[in-house]
């Protein structure tokens, strides 16, 4: 075995070392003292590029009328191939409870092509009591999921050009296993909802 070789193990076991120590579930439960803080530019978790081609918005869109009286759900899941051919999986559900909205109402949320960013519509729309997004990212790398900073929830105010945060039961990025969720996100209003920092 020659001396460049056993460098370069030494510099891959060394690595190895490193993300495994760095690997443990980054998992916040964000105290209700963040929520209002404000970033400028949000440095969103990214979604890996596609393999081939990009995935269509029609498979990015979920849609689900909520009653009024008994709340409702919206889901929406897709997969595709990432660029490593590794499949990426992305879901998304929004909770309203019951008598958040006041009559019945179509929702619609799409994610964005690249970013960890739903948007909702009808745009506006506020709810009486906060509805709930989950989100759950399979399949990213490191650089996705912004190695070594804490991810939170924030919704973007078109009228201050800020983006707001928002309280979450919990946000875990998990280095291991290459996945991102974030559960019970609270959504008083419609408007783009982002994970970064």
């Amino acid at each position: 075995m020659n001396i460049r070789s056993l460098i370069y193990k030494s510099i891959f076991v060394a690595l190895l070392i490193l993300a495994v120590m760095q690997s443990v579930p980054s998992e916040t439960s964000q105290p209700t003292g963040n929520s209002g803080s404000t970033v400028d530019n949000l440095n969103f978790i990214t979604l890996p590029r596609p393999l081939l081609w990009p995935v269509p918005a029609s498979a990015r869109t979920a849609s689900g009328t909520i009653s009024a009286a008994n709340g409702g759900t919206v889901n929406l899941s897709y997969s595709y191939l990432g660029p490593l051919i590794l499949p990426i999986t992305v879901k998304a559900t929004l909770t309203v409870p019951p008598g958040a909205v006041q009559q019945n109402t179509t929702i619609t949320m799409t994610m964005d092509q690249s970013r960890v960013l739903v948007y909702f519509a009808p745009d506006g729309l506020a709810f009486s009591k906060p509805a709930l997004l989950d989100v759950k990212v399979t399949g990213l790398t490191l650089s996705n999921l912004l190695f070594g900073q804490q991810a939170g929830c924030y919704w973007y105010d078109p009228n201050q050009q800020v983006w707001v945060q928002m309280p979450a039961q919990s946000i875990v990025s998990d280095l291991l296993h290459l996945t991102f969720v974030a559960q019970s996100a609270q959504v008083p209003h419609f408007s783009r909802y982002g994970f970064g920092r």
